[in-house]
């Protein structure tokens, strides 16, 4: 299997503005990936973008909300005028309910499906058929989420 040349491809990271996102993040771009850091603050993602500049990667942040298909429609549009064509989408924004599932209401419920769910939907049925097409490059995070919620 040949090697795919990283420094050519741009990756997106949702949810990167803290903890595994932001980590995997700062990973990708160390790695010669240029990074697109997606976070509901465009404070905290902007925070990451600095600290993986200053490691010597390249990095773009932008605010949005997964579980908006416009907010998705406008990540990615960031990422391509950012670094060109997108070769790399991780799924990594995510929502776990504060308490167990039978004690959920239908709000949180209808905001991890939102996020969980529909985010991914939004972001591989935008991006997906280029990158599959091209790279072969999707992963998604959410679903670890979604079950542990559940089996509280």
């Amino acid at each position: 299997m040949m090697e795919k040349n990283v420094s050519a491809i741009s990756a997106i990271v949702t949810g990167a503005g803290s903890g595994i996102g932001k980590a995997i993040a700062t990973k990708l771009a160390l790695s010669g990936y240029a990074v697109l850091v997606n976070d509901l603050s465009q404070e905290r993602a902007q925070v990451v973008v600095d600290e993986i500049r200053a490691a010597g990667g390249v990095a773009a942040a932008k605010a949005g909300d997964v579980s908006s298909e416009a907010d998705v429609a406008a990540i990615h549009a960031s990422a391509i005028d950012a670094h060109g064509a997108v070769g790399l989408l991780v799924n990594n924004a995510g929502y776990g309910a504060s308490q167990p599932f039978a004690k959920m209401t239908a709000e949180h419920w209808n905001q991890m499906l939102g996020i969980n769910l529909s985010g991914v939907f939004y972001g591989v049925s935008q991006l997906g058929w280029y990158i599959e097409t091209f790279y072969d490059l999707i992963a998604s995070c959410e679903e670890l989420s979604l079950l542990f919620s559940i089996q509280q």
